[in-house]
């Protein structure tokens, strides 16, 4: 880990897993990225909102974030 990226721990949200769009979502970020980089870096690592028509991703460390954007 690099200095100062410390990990915090993820809080899931009840929305995180009552929303029905969730498991949607999942499935297609995982078809497109494909199965190996989608659990290198969203499964079980991520947390999901849906607000209107915007997908919030929320990361727990920001060396983590900083890979996704890269990607």
């Amino acid at each position: 880990m690099q200095p100062g990226m410390t990990p915090t721990e993820m809080v899931r949200s009840a929305l995180d897993y009552e929303d029905p769009r969730r498991e949607t979502v999942l499935a297609e970020l995982k078809t497109r990225l494909g199965a190996r980089p989608f659990a290198l870096w969203f499964e079980d690592k991520v947390r999901l909102e849906i607000a209107g028509e915007q997908l919030l991703i929320a990361v727990g460390s920001p060396f983590l974030l900083n890979c996704i954007n890269k990607q």
